[in-house]
């Protein structure tokens, strides 16, 4: 497993940038997206949608990242889109299943009950997608 890219989402996020972009910057440069590009998309999506408390902007960024996994450039490639929705609907199962929703606003309050903040969200989506990645070298 590849720490460090957990270790840097969770950094970035500590040092001021937002849930989405603190997750995607972590693996932009494996789709070659720079590193300013990934800071500007990426922006919005902080704190639930932009600030709106409904998807988390990790998980947000975790399905950006698949949909960057997944790309091809037939865009009529049903196939690769219905594999791209299988994952995140199973990446989402995984993220419900450790921290009890996606939602922002409902984790900030199952973060408050469990002693949690939402660096452990940004630091628990990144290590999903890294074990994704990993598994998929196996």
């Amino acid at each position: 497993m590849n720490v460090d890219r957990v270790n840097t989402a969770k950094s970035l996020f500590e040092s001021g940038y937002n849930c989405a972009q603190a997750v995607f910057l972590a693996f932009a440069d494996l789709y070659n997206v720079p590193q300013n590009i990934a800071k500007n998309i990426t922006m919005s999506l902080g704190r639930g949608m932009g600030g709106l408390k409904q998807t988390c902007g990790a998980v947000t960024a975790l399905f950006l990242l698949a949909g960057l996994e997944n790309a091809d450039e037939n865009l009529s490639n049903r196939e690769n889109v219905n594999s791209t929705y299988a994952l995140i609907k199973k990446l989402s199962e995984k993220l419900v299943e450790q921290n009890g929703d996606i939602m922002c606003g409902k984790l900030l309050e199952l973060n408050k009950s469990k002693r949690r903040t939402c660096s452990n969200i940004v630091e628990e989506t990144a290590r999903i997608w890294n074990d994704y990645l990993e598994s998929k070298k196996n």
